[in-house]
């Protein structure tokens, strides 16, 4: 008999507990965490961000500008 609902599903779903992929996914883990505590201190210190790309004027003669595109 399994004891917990967490060793139940996996022996439903077929997955065991791998060390490796653990591992393996813990930089990207880390890597996520320090992002989102970075962006958080940010906007506690800061405030929310506000998108100023409507304070500039559009260059038409920029490559991207659909102006250009054929």
């Amino acid at each position: 008999m399994l004891n917990g609902p967490v060793p139940a599903f996996q022996a439903l779903a077929g997955m065991e507990h791998h060390p490796l992929l653990a591992l393996l996914m813990l930089p990207f883990l880390l890597i996520f965490l320090r992002a989102t505590w970075l962006e958080l201190r940010r906007w506690y210190l800061y405030g929310p961000s506000r998108n100023n790309r409507a304070m500039f004027d559009f260059d038409e003669s920029a490559p991207g500008h659909l102006s250009n595109r054929k």
